[in-house]
């Protein structure tokens, strides 16, 4: 009986010396592996969304807009003078039924104009208050970036539509804004008949 006594005094022994002095090296190697859990990179986010642009030029300047924003794009086959309309007007075009005044976004942020714009293309937009078409003379390769690679828009960019820059130098609109402006408004139930094209 003592003889089994004395033998469990001494395991308890050990285990309470092994307590006393624990395994240095597996200690190390738990050290070693919870400063990688804790330097190893925290996890990151979704990644980025891109957002697809249109992009068209306008003279020199390249402009784009969400092609979330418009409704299509389209090559304008005959455009319908405004007499005693003044810019930002360029005329009206008529398409599936549908009048739609073509505009120079020029005019509206204050970008240089050497000329008045005789578009090729229209950009269409539809919103509850009206259609609005933005003119252009090229259409380009459509644009695919994150919104994070959008510069701020250049210091003399003289409105609010204007939301930053490519790397390459496109301005980025803000489709909402630039054609918020009431003035912009042409009656939409003109009839196709009543359109003439210029000549």
């Amino acid at each position: 009986m003592w003889a089994e006594a004395y033998r469990r005094l001494a395991e308890a022994a050990q285990h309470v010396e092994a307590l006393a002095a624990p395994d240095v090296e597996l200690l190390q190697r738990r050290l070693r592996a919870r400063a990688a859990e804790l330097s190893a990179p925290l996890p990151t986010d979704e990644p980025e969304q891109l957002v697809d642009f249109i992009v068209f030029r306008i003279g020199t300047d390249r402009f784009a807009t969400e092609t979330a924003s418009a409704e299509e794009v389209i090559a304008i086959a005959a455009l319908t003078s405004l007499p005693g309309i003044s810019t930002p007007y360029c005329g009206l075009i008529s398409h599936r039924s549908a009048v739609y005044p073509v505009i120079d976004l020029r005019c509206l942020i204050a970008r240089p104009i050497e000329a008045p714009l005789e578009p090729s293309y229209a950009i269409l937009f539809h919103f509850p208050e009206a259609k609005v078409a933005l003119g252009a003379h090229e259409i380009e390769p459509f644009l695919r970036i994150a919104p994070s690679d959008i510069a701020l828009p250049p210091r003399d960019a003289a409105s609010a539509a204007v939301r930053g820059m490519t790397p390459d130098g496109i301005f980025v609109l803000d489709a909402s804004v630039l054609l918020a402006d009431a003035r912009l408004i042409i009656d939409e139930h003109l009839s196709p008949s009543e359109l003439a094209p210029r000549q």
